[in-house]
């Protein structure tokens, strides 16, 4: 009996939480509450995709603190260039091929792009830096139970890196 009664006061209590964050506003929001949005709420924004991500180059890396896989959404991209070498950063994929300007060590640019499912390819068109490592595979793919997402496609060949860039790495 003991047992059956602390499950229906847990499950009340479990309600009555749930019920409380349902009616929570997102601080500046008109909702007249500055409770933070509630953990229902962070976890639908994820699962859209979308936001800021750092983008840390290197002779020869790239680093997306995202990682590579992020959910389909819109993006901008905060590049910043940590070598000793000047670097910019391509993004080729469905429906995208665009790239931030070459720039010199220390220096930054952002980049906003709209992923939609497939893969990716981020890199740096400095002839060689791809070859040498600075190429990395993402995939927008919807999380699981999201209901979105399609398969993913196969990158676009507009300015992808090809040729002598990729020879040594890629057996081109």
């Amino acid at each position: 009996m003991a047992v059956s009664r602390w499950a229906g006061v847990s499950g009340v209590l479990a309600g009555a939480l749930i019920a409380a964050g349902c009616g929570a506003a997102v601080a500046g929001s008109t909702g007249g509450s500055n409770r933070p949005p509630t953990v229902t709420h962070l976890v639908a924004a994820e699962a859209a995709g979308g936001g800021t991500i750092s983008v840390v180059e290197k002779d020869f890396s790239i680093a997306i603190s995202g990682g590579t896989s992020l959910a389909p959404g819109t993006y901008t991209f905060s590049v910043s260039n940590q070598g000793p070498s000047s670097h910019n950063l391509t993004i080729t994929g469905p429906g995208v091929n665009t790239a931030t300007p070459t720039f010199a060590p220390g220096g930054s640019h952002t980049l906003t792009v709209s992923l939609q499912p497939g893969t990716y390819q981020f890199f740096c068109s400095v002839p060689g830096h791809a070859a040498a490592g600075m190429l990395d595979i993402v995939t927008a793919t919807a999380p699981p139970g999201t209901g979105g997402g399609t398969s993913p496609q196969t990158p676009s060949t507009g300015a992808s890196p090809s040729g002598s860039d990729f020879g040594s790495s890629f057996g081109g």
